[in-house]
């Protein structure tokens, strides 16, 4: 039991548009009062795609934040009024031209809680159908797919080639969640 906790002030220090930057002065249940920073964000979705024959489709896209181009499942934020079931029919195919005829919720996590109250909602897409050509840019940046048979994703992640949390979580739980489904 943490005790009474009481946001005294809450103020936005910067807008990004989809993100905003905040400060809440908080008085602790000591009494204490302490200021706390974090980021405002609306929710994202990542998908683990899976074909027929249990490869999962990875996009590599270059991210600002690390400087690197990352091997990941599609991923994106979660636009104003729409729900995350929505949100990654439409990064699916957006990322990678791809609908699905079955969309599985496996977890839902915050990515960092110490800085930012975004959460991810995964899930697995199953009965792939392209539906578009796969896309050449995100924004103006190169965007490639890939696709990895299971034991191959696994090796990525260990050898340090799948380095992304979401990407990590998504293509664990799949992995778990398949293996039980041949126990039923």
């Amino acid at each position: 039991m943490t005790g009474h906790r009481e946001t005294i002030s809450s103020s936005t220090v910067f807008d990004a548009g989809f993100f905003e930057v905040k400060c809440e002065q908080v008085r602790l249940p000591d009494g204490s009062i302490h200021d706390y920073h974090f980021c405002k964000h609306p929710g994202a979705v990542a998908v683990v795609p899976v074909d027929d024959n249990e490869r999962i489709l990875m996009v590599h896209q270059f991210r600002q934040a690390v400087d690197d181009s990352l091997l990941e499942i599609p991923a994106g934020k979660i636009d104003p009024g729409e729900d995350p079931w929505q949100c990654a029919h439409r990064e699916l195919r957006e990322e990678t031209g791809y609908e699905c005829g079955d969309l599985e919720l496996l977890t839902h996590f915050y990515a960092t809680p110490g800085m930012t109250d975004e959460q991810i909602h995964v899930f697995v897409a199953r009965q792939l159908k392209v539906v578009a050509p796969a896309p050449a840019s995100d924004g103006g940046e190169p965007i490639s797919m890939e696709w990895m048979e299971k034991d191959e994703a696994f090796r990525a992640i260990r050898e340090g080639r799948i380095v992304d949390g979401k990407s990590i979580i998504g293509i664990t739980l799949y992995e778990h969640s398949a293996f039980h489904e041949l126990d039923h």
